[in-house]
């Protein structure tokens, strides 16, 4: 019998101005939004395991296995998944901040929180 070996990748992530990671550790936040192009070149895929470290303090991270990976041609488009209880205005706004250029598509990843920093 085969054992896959899981694939493990370090993102870096903010939690300013919206605490993106403070939201994953609260298991409120399931998908991870990503331009399209980084998820294909770290290849990126459906079982592997990422660790999310909060780019200011690298003590505040999140261990999560990725559950999927959904294709949209904007972040605007997968607002919904991105930040609940955003709406697609504020989600455009945000990650504009993070991209100076907007990705020509990107992958809303669905994450499930496996471990966290205390």
């Amino acid at each position: 019998m085969e054992t896959e070996v899981k694939k493990y990748h370090n993102l870096k992530i903010r939690n300013e101005p919206y605490p993106y990671l403070t939201e994953i550790q609260k298991e409120r936040k399931l998908y991870e939004g990503r331009s399209k192009k980084s998820v294909e070149e770290r290849k990126i895929k459906s079982g592997d395991v990422i660790v999310l470290t909060d780019i200011a303090d690298d003590s505040s991270w999140a261990l999560c296995l990725v559950t999927e990976l959904l294709p949209f041609p904007d972040f605007g488009s997968a607002y919904d998944l991105l930040i609940p209880g955003s709406n697609r205005e504020e989600v455009v706004k945000l990650y504009a901040e993070l991209y100076h250029t907007a990705p020509e598509s990107v992958y809303a990843i669905g994450i499930q929180l496996l471990d966290k920093s205390s």
